[in-house]
């Protein structure tokens, strides 16, 4: 009875620790985005989004890889896209990959599945200069997946990513601004 009780704890902790950054990451960079914002003649939808990441690492004397997965929710807050409507929400499934060698800077590279309640997919990749868990500013490839209601979506995008650990988890909540175009 105990350990299940030990479980639910830490499974409550862990929601509550991921509101609270979904909450204050979403409002410090919400701003920013309305700073940022500026007309195009594509379609500008700007996602916030925040996970866990779970990591883990292999070192040598000459390089660190780290590998991680990311999960979490994604939601559609400023938009001019038909489709991508304001509070359109998604579930969020990362895999990252940075290497950092001691020759040289490090690249963070991500390949993240959104997917909307009826599973229609969304496919962002994601690259920045920098290792895991370092705050930064990236550029990524959004791509509506073949044959769902996102098919030929396709633009680029800029992002910003923020890290926050408390004392059992590490998560990261991101802003993505996109230019997307329709096939």
């Amino acid at each position: 009875m105990t350990s299940g009780l030990n479980r639910l704890e830490k499974i409550v902790k862990r929601s509550i620790s991921l509101l609270l950054t979904t909450v204050c990451f979403s409002s410090v960079v919400h701003l920013q985005a309305a700073d940022d914002h500026h007309s195009t003649g594509t379609n500008r939808v700007t996602l916030h989004a925040t996970g866990l990441v779970v990591s883990s690492k292999v070192a040598s004397d000459q390089a660190t890889l780290s590998i991680a997965t990311v999960e979490g929710l994604a939601e559609v807050h400023e938009t001019t896209h038909p489709v991508l409507v304001s509070g359109l929400q998604f579930s969020v499934i990362c895999t990252l990959t940075s290497i950092k060698r001691s020759d040289r800077s490090s690249g963070l590279e991500t390949l993240c599945s959104l997917k909307d309640k009826f599973s229609n997919e969304i496919v962002v990749e994601l690259q920045r200069e920098a290792t895991m868990g370092s705050d930064g500013h990236g550029f990524s490839k959004f791509y509506g997946v073949s044959g769902g209601k996102y098919a030929g979506i396709n633009g680029s995008c800029e992002f910003d990513a923020q890290y926050m650990k408390n004392e059992d988890d590490l998560f990261v909540g991101a802003v993505m601004t996109c230019n997307l175009e329709d096939a």
